[in-house]
Protein backbone atom coordinates (compact mmCIF):
# COMPACT_ATOMS: atom_id res chain seq x y z
CA UNK A 1 0.00 0.00 0.00
CA UNK A 2 1.69 3.68 -1.42
CA UNK A 3 1.10 6.67 0.65
CA UNK A 4 0.13 9.94 -0.33
CA UNK A 5 3.14 12.33 -0.07
CA UNK A 6 1.01 14.76 2.11
CA UNK A 7 0.01 12.02 4.49
CA UNK A 8 3.15 10.55 4.96
CA UNK A 9 5.25 14.11 5.88
CA UNK A 10 2.36 14.64 8.77
CA UNK A 11 4.09 11.42 10.50
CA UNK A 12 5.70 12.20 13.15
CA UNK A 13 9.59 11.60 12.44
CA UNK A 14 12.16 12.44 15.26
CA UNK A 15 14.73 13.90 12.73
CA UNK A 16 13.54 14.89 9.33
CA UNK A 17 13.46 12.65 6.24
CA UNK A 18 15.06 13.59 3.46
CA UNK A 19 13.13 13.62 0.17
CA UNK A 20 14.72 10.13 -1.21
CA UNK A 21 13.98 8.43 2.33
CA UNK A 22 10.41 9.80 1.83
CA UNK A 23 10.12 8.50 -1.73
CA UNK A 24 11.23 4.79 -0.26
CA UNK A 25 8.67 5.04 2.72
CA UNK A 26 5.79 6.39 0.23
CA UNK A 27 6.06 3.17 -1.81
CA UNK A 28 7.39 0.55 0.24
CA UNK A 29 6.95 0.69 3.84
CA UNK A 30 4.14 -2.30 3.84
CA UNK A 31 6.57 -4.61 1.66
CA UNK A 32 6.59 -7.74 3.27
CA UNK A 33 10.30 -8.01 1.48
CA UNK A 34 11.75 -5.37 0.46
CA UNK A 35 15.60 -4.25 -0.34
CA UNK A 36 17.66 -0.91 0.27
CA UNK A 37 20.93 -0.82 -2.20
CA UNK A 38 21.85 2.28 -0.83
CA UNK A 39 25.27 4.00 -1.19
CA UNK A 40 27.17 4.30 2.10
CA UNK A 41 26.02 7.67 4.50
CA UNK A 42 22.48 8.28 2.71
CA UNK A 43 20.58 7.03 5.66
CA UNK A 44 19.45 3.77 5.58
CA UNK A 45 18.85 3.04 9.25
CA UNK A 46 16.72 5.47 10.12
CA UNK A 47 14.71 4.60 6.69
CA UNK A 48 14.35 1.08 8.27
CA UNK A 49 13.56 2.98 12.08
CA UNK A 50 11.14 5.63 10.77
CA UNK A 51 9.49 2.18 8.42
CA UNK A 52 9.65 0.16 11.69
CA UNK A 53 7.75 2.91 14.09
CA UNK A 54 4.97 3.59 10.97
CA UNK A 55 4.61 -0.19 11.03
CA UNK A 56 4.51 -0.10 15.03
CA UNK A 57 1.91 2.57 14.86
CA UNK A 58 -0.73 0.82 12.22
CA UNK A 59 -0.10 -2.54 14.68
CA UNK A 60 1.68 -4.56 12.50
CA UNK A 61 4.76 -5.35 14.33
CA UNK A 62 5.76 -5.02 18.09
CA UNK A 63 9.70 -6.30 17.62
CA UNK A 64 12.81 -5.39 15.58
CA UNK A 65 15.43 -7.94 15.07
CA UNK A 66 18.19 -6.30 13.41
CA UNK A 67 21.72 -9.13 12.96
CA UNK A 68 24.71 -6.87 11.05
CA UNK A 69 28.36 -7.01 11.20
CA UNK A 70 30.44 -7.19 14.03
CA UNK A 71 31.66 -3.33 13.69
CA UNK A 72 28.37 -2.08 13.11
CA UNK A 73 25.65 -4.24 14.99
CA UNK A 74 26.14 -1.59 18.07
CA UNK A 75 25.94 1.27 15.85
CA UNK A 76 22.22 0.70 16.24
CA UNK A 77 21.77 1.82 19.54
CA UNK A 78 23.27 5.19 18.91
CA UNK A 79 21.15 5.24 15.84
CA UNK A 80 17.90 4.24 17.78
CA UNK A 81 18.29 7.52 20.22
CA UNK A 82 18.73 9.44 17.45
CA UNK A 83 15.97 8.65 15.06
CA UNK A 84 13.58 6.51 16.39
CA UNK A 85 10.10 8.29 16.82
CA UNK A 86 8.68 6.43 20.23
CA UNK A 87 9.14 4.49 22.70
CA UNK A 88 11.33 1.25 22.41
CA UNK A 89 13.77 -0.95 24.74
CA UNK A 90 16.49 -2.26 22.93
CA UNK A 91 18.72 -4.80 23.86
CA UNK A 92 22.49 -6.31 22.48
CA UNK A 93 22.84 -9.88 22.22
CA UNK A 94 26.08 -11.47 23.28
CA UNK A 95 27.21 -15.13 24.05
CA UNK A 96 28.81 -13.49 27.13
CA UNK A 97 25.90 -10.58 27.81
CA UNK A 98 26.18 -9.20 31.50
CA UNK A 99 23.34 -11.23 33.71
CA UNK A 100 21.49 -7.41 33.59
CA UNK A 101 21.47 -7.96 29.99
CA UNK A 102 20.29 -11.54 30.41
CA UNK A 103 17.60 -10.77 32.67
CA UNK A 104 16.22 -7.71 30.11
CA UNK A 105 16.58 -10.33 27.31
CA UNK A 106 14.08 -12.57 28.94
CA UNK A 107 11.73 -10.10 29.71
CA UNK A 108 11.69 -8.68 26.32
CA UNK A 109 11.32 -12.16 25.13
CA UNK A 110 7.92 -12.64 27.23
CA UNK A 111 4.55 -11.91 25.03
CA UNK A 112 3.12 -8.56 26.00
CA UNK A 113 -0.50 -9.10 24.17
CA UNK A 114 -0.56 -4.57 24.57
CA UNK A 115 2.45 -3.91 23.38
CA UNK A 116 3.31 0.15 23.92
CA UNK A 117 7.06 0.40 22.70
CA UNK A 118 8.74 -1.09 20.32
CA UNK A 119 11.29 -3.87 21.22
CA UNK A 120 14.27 -4.37 19.79
CA UNK A 121 16.83 -7.05 19.20
CA UNK A 122 19.97 -6.52 18.17
CA UNK A 123 23.04 -9.75 16.86
CA UNK A 124 26.02 -9.53 15.41
CA UNK A 125 25.90 -11.56 11.88
CA UNK A 126 28.53 -14.07 13.09
CA UNK A 127 27.04 -14.76 15.91
CA UNK A 128 23.90 -16.71 14.23
CA UNK A 129 26.94 -19.50 13.48
CA UNK A 130 26.02 -20.97 16.76
CA UNK A 131 23.06 -22.23 17.59
CA UNK A 132 22.18 -20.14 20.95
CA UNK A 133 21.91 -16.87 18.83
CA UNK A 134 19.70 -18.42 16.27
CA UNK A 135 17.15 -19.77 19.12
CA UNK A 136 17.57 -16.67 21.13
CA UNK A 137 16.17 -14.78 18.28
CA UNK A 138 13.24 -17.18 17.11
CA UNK A 139 11.92 -17.28 20.34
CA UNK A 140 12.04 -13.40 20.61
CA UNK A 141 10.39 -13.42 17.50
CA UNK A 142 7.86 -16.25 18.14
CA UNK A 143 6.81 -14.40 21.25
CA UNK A 144 5.62 -11.42 19.44
CA UNK A 145 2.03 -9.89 19.61
CA UNK A 146 1.88 -8.20 16.28
CA UNK A 147 4.88 -9.02 14.17
CA UNK A 148 8.27 -8.86 13.50
CA UNK A 149 10.47 -7.21 11.17
CA UNK A 150 14.09 -8.39 11.10
CA UNK A 151 16.94 -6.94 9.35
CA UNK A 152 20.07 -7.86 7.66
CA UNK A 153 22.30 -4.82 7.72
CA UNK A 154 24.66 -5.37 4.86
CA UNK A 155 23.39 -7.80 2.59
CA UNK A 156 26.85 -9.25 1.52
CA UNK A 157 27.25 -11.01 5.02
CA UNK A 158 24.65 -13.80 3.97
CA UNK A 159 25.53 -13.60 0.13
CA UNK A 160 26.94 -17.34 0.32
CA UNK A 161 24.42 -19.82 0.01
CA UNK A 162 26.19 -22.60 2.03
CA UNK A 163 27.28 -20.29 4.94
CA UNK A 164 26.16 -21.11 7.98
CA UNK A 165 25.05 -17.82 9.38
CA UNK A 166 23.29 -17.14 5.89
CA UNK A 167 21.08 -20.32 5.98
CA UNK A 168 20.33 -19.04 9.52
CA UNK A 169 19.46 -15.94 8.31
CA UNK A 170 17.19 -17.36 6.01
CA UNK A 171 15.58 -19.33 8.78
CA UNK A 172 14.82 -16.51 11.29
CA UNK A 173 13.54 -14.91 8.11
CA UNK A 174 11.02 -16.84 7.65
CA UNK A 175 9.70 -16.67 10.93
CA UNK A 176 9.59 -12.75 10.06
CA UNK A 177 6.83 -10.87 8.67
CA UNK A 178 8.40 -8.17 7.24
CA UNK A 179 12.14 -8.77 6.23
CA UNK A 180 14.78 -5.97 5.14
CA UNK A 181 18.12 -6.32 3.71
CA UNK A 182 20.77 -3.07 3.33
CA UNK A 183 23.77 -2.73 1.48
CA UNK A 184 25.94 0.02 1.36
CA UNK A 185 26.13 -0.42 -3.01
CA UNK A 186 23.92 0.33 -4.93
CA UNK A 187 24.62 -2.46 -7.71
CA UNK A 188 25.89 -5.73 -6.84
CA UNK A 189 30.03 -6.57 -7.03
CA UNK A 190 28.58 -9.97 -8.82
CA UNK A 191 24.95 -11.65 -9.75
CA UNK A 192 25.87 -14.48 -7.35
CA UNK A 193 25.88 -11.99 -4.41
CA UNK A 194 22.26 -11.21 -4.21
CA UNK A 195 20.35 -14.89 -4.72
CA UNK A 196 20.36 -15.78 -1.17
CA UNK A 197 19.60 -11.90 0.36
CA UNK A 198 16.76 -12.06 -1.87
CA UNK A 199 15.96 -15.72 -0.85
CA UNK A 200 15.69 -14.45 2.72
CA UNK A 201 13.37 -11.55 1.62
CA UNK A 202 11.56 -14.18 0.00
CA UNK A 203 10.51 -15.56 3.64
CA UNK A 204 7.34 -18.20 3.57
CA UNK A 205 6.28 -17.07 -0.17
CA UNK A 206 6.89 -20.32 -2.45
CA UNK A 207 8.86 -18.91 -5.00
CA UNK A 208 11.68 -16.70 -4.38
CA UNK A 209 11.50 -13.36 -5.14
CA UNK A 210 14.04 -13.06 -8.49
CA UNK A 211 12.12 -15.81 -10.07
CA UNK A 212 14.90 -18.91 -9.11
CA UNK A 213 14.26 -21.33 -6.80
CA UNK A 214 17.34 -23.12 -7.41
CA UNK A 215 20.64 -21.54 -7.32
CA UNK A 216 22.26 -23.75 -9.78
CA UNK A 217 19.44 -22.47 -12.26
CA UNK A 218 20.03 -19.24 -10.91
CA UNK A 219 23.69 -19.64 -11.23
CA UNK A 220 23.44 -21.18 -15.11
CA UNK A 221 21.04 -18.30 -16.29
CA UNK A 222 23.56 -15.46 -15.22
CA UNK A 223 27.41 -16.98 -15.60
CA UNK A 224 28.67 -18.20 -18.02
CA UNK A 225 30.36 -21.49 -16.63
CA UNK A 226 33.07 -23.46 -18.37
CA UNK A 227 33.13 -27.66 -17.85
CA UNK A 228 36.63 -28.41 -15.77
CA UNK A 229 37.52 -32.12 -15.34
CA UNK A 230 39.30 -32.97 -12.24
CA UNK A 231 39.65 -36.27 -11.74
CA UNK A 232 36.78 -38.26 -12.70
CA UNK A 233 34.41 -35.12 -12.09
CA UNK A 234 33.34 -32.73 -14.29
CA UNK A 235 32.89 -29.37 -12.76
CA UNK A 236 31.48 -26.14 -13.91
CA UNK A 237 33.84 -23.05 -13.71
CA UNK A 238 32.49 -19.61 -13.63
CA UNK A 239 34.19 -17.51 -15.89
CA UNK A 240 32.24 -14.35 -16.29
CA UNK A 241 28.90 -13.12 -16.14
CA UNK A 242 26.26 -12.52 -18.30
CA UNK A 243 21.89 -10.76 -18.81
CA UNK A 244 23.82 -8.76 -16.17
CA UNK A 245 20.55 -6.01 -17.25
CA UNK A 246 18.00 -8.71 -16.99
CA UNK A 247 18.69 -9.26 -13.33
CA UNK A 248 19.11 -5.66 -12.40
CA UNK A 249 15.20 -5.24 -13.85
CA UNK A 250 14.30 -8.35 -11.43
CA UNK A 251 16.30 -6.77 -8.27
CA UNK A 252 14.76 -3.09 -9.03
CA UNK A 253 11.14 -4.83 -8.52
CA UNK A 254 12.14 -5.88 -4.89
CA UNK A 255 14.41 -2.82 -4.19
CA UNK A 256 15.85 0.73 -4.27
CA UNK A 257 18.49 2.27 -5.48
CA UNK A 258 20.10 5.44 -4.05
CA UNK A 259 23.65 7.39 -4.40
CA UNK A 260 25.22 10.03 -2.11
CA UNK A 261 25.49 12.36 -5.71
CA UNK A 262 21.44 11.69 -6.28
CA UNK A 263 20.58 12.94 -2.72
CA UNK A 264 23.37 14.76 -0.56
CA UNK A 265 25.33 17.97 -0.69
CA UNK A 266 28.42 16.75 0.15
CA UNK A 267 31.86 18.43 -0.55
CA UNK A 268 33.87 17.15 -3.13
CA UNK A 269 36.48 13.23 -3.28
CA UNK A 270 39.76 14.22 -4.23
CA UNK A 271 42.25 10.83 -4.87
CA UNK A 272 45.73 10.93 -4.79
CA UNK A 273 48.62 7.87 -4.91
CA UNK A 274 51.92 8.09 -3.48
CA UNK A 275 54.74 5.45 -4.79
CA UNK A 276 55.94 2.88 -2.39
CA UNK A 277 59.34 1.46 -3.16
CA UNK A 278 59.95 -2.46 -2.19
CA UNK A 279 63.14 -2.96 0.09
CA UNK A 280 65.58 -5.41 -1.49
CA UNK A 281 64.38 -8.24 1.02
CA UNK A 282 61.23 -7.66 -0.49
CA UNK A 283 61.78 -8.06 -4.00
CA UNK A 284 63.83 -11.10 -3.17
CA UNK A 285 61.06 -12.65 -1.73
CA UNK A 286 58.39 -11.54 -3.76
CA UNK A 287 60.29 -12.60 -7.49
CA UNK A 288 60.46 -16.12 -5.58
CA UNK A 289 56.69 -16.17 -4.81
CA UNK A 290 55.94 -14.56 -8.32
CA UNK A 291 58.02 -17.84 -10.58
CA UNK A 292 55.57 -20.80 -8.36
CA UNK A 293 52.12 -18.41 -9.07
CA UNK A 294 53.23 -18.45 -12.50
CA UNK A 295 53.91 -22.02 -12.33
CA UNK A 296 50.92 -22.50 -10.66
CA UNK A 297 48.37 -20.62 -12.85
CA UNK A 298 49.45 -22.99 -15.77
CA UNK A 299 47.85 -26.10 -14.16
CA UNK A 300 44.32 -25.95 -15.24
CA UNK A 301 43.02 -28.48 -12.13
CA UNK A 302 44.20 -25.59 -9.80
CA UNK A 303 41.17 -24.29 -7.96
CA UNK A 304 40.54 -20.31 -7.20
CA UNK A 305 40.81 -20.65 -3.60
CA UNK A 306 44.23 -22.00 -3.98
CA UNK A 307 45.11 -19.03 -6.88
CA UNK A 308 43.65 -16.76 -4.40
CA UNK A 309 45.78 -17.91 -1.38
CA UNK A 310 48.94 -17.08 -3.44
CA UNK A 311 48.09 -13.34 -4.12
CA UNK A 312 47.75 -13.12 -0.94
CA UNK A 313 50.66 -14.21 0.20
CA UNK A 314 52.54 -11.97 -2.91
CA UNK A 315 50.11 -9.16 -0.98
CA UNK A 316 51.50 -10.05 2.24
CA UNK A 317 55.15 -9.65 1.00
CA UNK A 318 54.63 -5.93 -0.17
CA UNK A 319 53.27 -4.89 3.21
CA UNK A 320 56.36 -6.11 4.82
CA UNK A 321 55.85 -10.25 5.92
CA UNK A 322 55.14 -13.41 5.25
CA UNK A 323 53.38 -17.16 6.44
CA UNK A 324 56.01 -19.47 6.45
CA UNK A 325 54.68 -23.19 6.35
CA UNK A 326 55.43 -23.82 9.89
CA UNK A 327 53.14 -20.88 10.40
CA UNK A 328 54.97 -18.39 12.02
CA UNK A 329 55.34 -15.05 10.21
CA UNK A 330 58.77 -13.78 9.03
CA UNK A 331 58.65 -9.80 8.71
CA UNK A 332 60.59 -8.16 5.57
CA UNK A 333 61.80 -4.32 6.39
CA UNK A 334 59.77 -2.42 4.36
CA UNK A 335 59.24 1.73 3.61
CA UNK A 336 55.17 1.85 4.24
CA UNK A 337 55.65 3.28 8.02
CA UNK A 338 57.85 6.21 6.23
CA UNK A 339 55.09 6.87 3.59
CA UNK A 340 52.43 7.16 6.11
CA UNK A 341 54.41 9.47 8.11
CA UNK A 342 55.82 11.36 4.89
CA UNK A 343 51.98 12.02 4.31
CA UNK A 344 50.81 13.31 7.79
CA UNK A 345 53.62 15.26 8.13
CA UNK A 346 51.91 17.10 5.14
CA UNK A 347 48.81 17.27 6.59
CA UNK A 348 47.36 19.38 9.57
CA UNK A 349 44.24 17.83 10.43
CA UNK A 350 42.73 14.52 11.58
CA UNK A 351 43.26 11.27 9.51
CA UNK A 352 42.34 7.21 9.37
CA UNK A 353 44.66 4.84 8.35
CA UNK A 354 43.60 1.38 6.78
CA UNK A 355 45.61 -1.68 6.96
CA UNK A 356 44.38 -5.33 5.98
CA UNK A 357 47.39 -7.06 7.82
CA UNK A 358 47.69 -7.29 11.34
CA UNK A 359 51.74 -6.80 11.12
CA UNK A 360 51.18 -3.61 9.08
CA UNK A 361 48.97 -2.44 11.21
CA UNK A 362 51.05 -2.83 14.36
CA UNK A 363 53.90 -1.37 12.25
CA UNK A 364 51.65 1.16 12.00
CA UNK A 365 50.86 2.04 15.19
CA UNK A 366 54.18 1.81 16.54
CA UNK A 367 55.57 4.22 14.64
CA UNK A 368 52.85 6.85 14.82
CA UNK A 369 53.08 6.56 18.25
CA UNK A 370 56.95 7.20 18.25
CA UNK A 371 56.56 10.32 16.15
CA UNK A 372 53.23 11.66 17.33
CA UNK A 373 52.90 10.24 21.05
CA UNK A 374 50.91 7.88 22.29
CA UNK A 375 47.46 9.84 23.17
CA UNK A 376 47.35 10.74 19.32
CA UNK A 377 47.29 7.21 18.01
CA UNK A 378 44.36 4.76 18.54
CA UNK A 379 43.92 0.85 16.98
CA UNK A 380 40.61 -0.94 15.71
CA UNK A 381 40.75 -4.10 14.77
CA UNK A 382 39.92 -7.48 15.13
CA UNK A 383 41.92 -7.58 19.08
CA UNK A 384 40.28 -4.26 20.23
CA UNK A 385 37.69 -5.05 22.26
CA UNK A 386 34.21 -4.12 21.56
CA UNK A 387 33.51 -1.95 24.94
CA UNK A 388 36.34 0.06 23.96
CA UNK A 389 35.30 0.96 20.49
CA UNK A 390 32.59 3.33 20.56
CA UNK A 391 34.70 4.85 23.10
CA UNK A 392 37.49 5.27 20.33
CA UNK A 393 35.05 6.90 17.59
CA UNK A 394 33.44 9.02 20.39
CA UNK A 395 36.96 10.70 21.36
CA UNK A 396 38.11 10.82 17.48
CA UNK A 397 35.03 12.65 17.01
CA UNK A 398 34.35 14.93 19.58
CA UNK A 399 37.95 15.30 21.02
CA UNK A 400 41.56 16.40 20.43
CA UNK A 401 42.91 12.88 20.63
CA UNK A 402 43.11 10.51 19.11
CA UNK A 403 44.24 12.35 16.06
CA UNK A 404 44.54 9.30 14.13
CA UNK A 405 42.87 5.60 13.66
CA UNK A 406 44.72 2.78 12.36
CA UNK A 407 42.28 0.40 11.17
CA UNK A 408 41.86 -2.85 9.60
CA UNK A 409 38.57 -2.37 7.28
CA UNK A 410 36.78 -5.59 7.95
CA UNK A 411 36.13 -4.21 11.67
CA UNK A 412 36.44 -0.21 11.16
CA UNK A 413 34.54 0.06 7.98
CA UNK A 414 31.14 -0.35 8.86
CA UNK A 415 28.45 1.64 11.12
CA UNK A 416 30.94 4.09 12.16
CA UNK A 417 30.70 8.35 10.79
CA UNK A 418 34.37 9.79 11.44
CA UNK A 419 33.99 12.37 9.18
CA UNK A 420 36.02 14.63 11.67
CA UNK A 421 38.77 13.62 9.50
CA UNK A 422 39.31 14.85 5.95
CA UNK A 423 42.02 12.47 4.87
CA UNK A 424 42.17 8.77 4.15
CA UNK A 425 45.18 6.97 3.79
CA UNK A 426 44.78 2.99 2.35
CA UNK A 427 48.43 2.02 3.44
CA UNK A 428 47.39 -1.45 1.85
CA UNK A 429 44.55 -2.93 -0.14
CA UNK A 430 42.65 -6.33 -1.00
CA UNK A 431 40.11 -7.37 -3.41
CA UNK A 432 37.32 -5.88 -2.16
CA UNK A 433 35.17 -3.43 -4.08
CA UNK A 434 32.77 -3.62 -1.00
CA UNK A 435 35.44 -2.58 1.73
CA UNK A 436 37.31 0.34 -0.46
CA UNK A 437 33.54 1.94 -0.63
CA UNK A 438 32.77 1.20 3.17
CA UNK A 439 36.03 2.69 4.42
CA UNK A 440 35.59 5.53 1.90
CA UNK A 441 32.02 6.74 3.29
CA UNK A 442 33.15 6.12 6.69
CA UNK A 443 34.47 10.08 5.97
CA UNK A 444 32.47 11.01 3.15
CA UNK A 445 28.99 10.91 4.25
CA UNK A 446 26.48 13.45 5.87
CA UNK A 447 28.33 16.01 8.02
CA UNK A 448 31.47 16.32 6.58
CA UNK A 449 32.33 19.94 5.45
CA UNK A 450 36.11 19.56 4.10
CA UNK A 451 37.45 18.15 0.81
CA UNK A 452 38.29 14.66 1.60
CA UNK A 453 41.50 13.41 0.01
CA UNK A 454 41.58 9.37 -0.40
CA UNK A 455 45.38 8.84 -0.58
CA UNK A 456 46.70 5.42 -2.00
CA UNK A 457 50.13 3.61 -1.09
CA UNK A 458 51.20 2.08 -4.23
CA UNK A 459 54.25 -0.59 -5.23
CA UNK A 460 54.16 0.16 -8.92
CA UNK A 461 55.58 -2.97 -10.94
CA UNK A 462 53.95 -5.55 -8.48
CA UNK A 463 50.52 -6.94 -8.29
CA UNK A 464 49.69 -3.86 -5.65
CA UNK A 465 49.26 -1.48 -8.70
CA UNK A 466 47.14 -4.29 -10.84
CA UNK A 467 44.97 -4.52 -7.86
CA UNK A 468 44.51 -1.28 -7.50
CA UNK A 469 43.93 -0.54 -11.39
CA UNK A 470 41.03 -3.05 -11.17
CA UNK A 471 39.42 -1.93 -8.19
CA UNK A 472 39.55 1.81 -8.91
CA UNK A 473 37.61 0.56 -12.32
CA UNK A 474 34.63 -0.31 -9.67
CA UNK A 475 35.17 -3.90 -10.06
CA UNK A 476 35.71 -6.49 -8.16
CA UNK A 477 37.89 -9.51 -7.83
CA UNK A 478 35.64 -12.09 -7.43
CA UNK A 479 37.12 -15.87 -6.71
CA UNK A 480 35.38 -17.28 -9.72
CA UNK A 481 37.45 -14.88 -12.50
CA UNK A 482 40.54 -14.91 -10.04
CA UNK A 483 42.14 -17.77 -12.14
CA UNK A 484 41.77 -16.66 -15.68
CA UNK A 485 43.35 -12.97 -14.52
CA UNK A 486 46.37 -14.46 -12.86
CA UNK A 487 48.70 -14.70 -15.85
CA UNK A 488 47.79 -10.86 -16.97
CA UNK A 489 48.71 -9.88 -13.86
CA UNK A 490 51.98 -11.68 -13.12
Amino acid sequence: MSLSLETLVKFPFKTVPRQHQLAVLQGAWKRTGFALHHEMGTGKTKLILDNAAMLFGIGRIDRLVVVAPKGAYRVWVKEAETHYPGRYELVVWSSTMPAEDRKKLERLTLRDEDPTELRILLINIEALRFGRSEAAAKKFMEQRALGTMMVVDESTSIKTPSAMQTKAAIRLGRVADYRRVMSGLPTPNSPLDVWAPFLFLTGQQRDHLLGYNSFVAFRRRFCTLQPLAIGNRIIEKVTGFQRVPELQALIDEHASRVTKQECLDLPPEVYEERDVELTEAQWDAYRTMRRSAIALAGDQTVTAKTILEMLLRLQQIIVGHSRATDGMIVRFPHNRVKAVLEALEQHGGKAVVWAHWVPLLTDLVEGLKVEYGEQAVASYYGATEGTERPEIIRRFQEETHPRFIIGNPSTLAWGVTMHKADLNVFASRDFSLEKREQAKARLHRSGQTQTVVHLDLISRGTLDEKIHQRVGEKLTLSREVLGDMLKDWL
